[in-house]
């Protein structure tokens, strides 16, 4: 599976508005806990490495050029890869 995942969306989170142009919205049904988050290019490499400190987190997405991204997510031994797309 893409980036060695096999869960799409282990955390029932939702993203939006997906295609992005300035930020991203990440809104969790719980607070995580040890939560990080990564975008990573459609290359595989690191753009961005975050720590996930509430339900309701935000991205700034102006710096990325258009394209696919993924955004990883771990915690307490969960991972998800969503795909986004920047405008």
């Amino acid at each position: 599976t893409t980036l060695g995942i096999s869960d799409a969306n282990a955390f029932n989170v939702k993203v939006f508005p997906n295609p992005v142009e300035q930020q991203l919205t990440l809104q969790f049904p719980y607070q995580l806990s040890d939560a990080y988050g990564k975008i990573i290019d459609i290359q595989g490499r690191l753009v961005k490495a975050f720590k996930i400190n509430s339900d309701v987190f935000v991205i700034d997405t102006k710096f990325l050029k258009s394209g696919l991204y993924y955004l990883k997510l771990d915690s307490n031994g969960k991972h998800s890869a969503i795909k986004f797309i920047k405008k």
